[in-house]
């Protein structure tokens, strides 16, 4: 969604928040909606290229198998992954399908959203909310467990610059932080393959 804070007689803030609250009221299908796998980059100065499979391995030491955002996390957290297990707090990232249709410009010709464009590793229709899944919690991903970490997910500069400041302020604030309207941080308990489509919810 581009920004629109300029312009006369708007508040796009509450416009997110109206737009919000009426895909909240509609019905959800809590699936598995997109696998976003970030290849392999020849150095840190070059961006990554994105795909979307279909399904994909999630792995207790691996994450999402292929993919270079775990990797990428323990590097950035250098020695310290030595003295302490944090970097596998941030093992997956996860974000609501709601979010990524409030905060996006449109579809294109073909009715898709740029589902990979925020980053995350799952995309789901699932209510991620700190009511529904709090710190701890385990949630399933088709055959697979996974485990909210304590690390929140907020936005940065990078999101900043994909939807604008109104956005990033929108998923940033109390209320976008409670809702985890930028997603939150897993690790993976049980694996599994697990294709879109899967049904995401609470462990029986």
């Amino acid at each position: 969604m581009s920004d629109t804070s300029n312009t006369p007689g708007s508040n796009p803030f509450e416009a997110l928040e109206r737009e919000w609250l009426a895909r909240s009221a509609a019905p959800r299908t809590h699936r598995l909606v997109a696998l976003v796998v970030r290849l392999p980059r020849a150095d840190r100065r070059g961006s990554s290229r994105r795909f979307l499979p279909q399904s994909a391995a999630l792995s207790i030491d691996g994450g999402l198998e292929g993919d270079r955002w775990a990797v990428e996390r323990r590097e950035d957290l250098g020695d310290a992954r030595e003295v302490t297990p944090t970097f596998a707090d941030r093992q997956l990232t996860v974000m609501e399908l709601r979010s990524i249709e409030c905060i996006s410009a449109g579809r294109d010709l073909f009715g898709h959203l740029a589902l990979e464009l925020p980053g995350d590793n799952l995309v789901v229709d699932f209510d991620l909310s700190t009511t529904n899944l709090p710190i701890g919690a385990r949630f399933t991903v088709g055959g697979a467990t996974l485990e909210v970490t304590a690390p929140p997910h907020l936005g940065c500069k990078k999101f900043e610059a994909r939807y604008g400041p109104t956005a990033l302020a929108w998923v940033n604030s109390p209320s976008g932080r409670e809702r985890r309207l930028r997603g939150l941080n897993a690790r993976v308990i049980t694996p599994a393959v697990v294709s879109v489509g899967a049904l995401v919810g609470h462990p029986r």
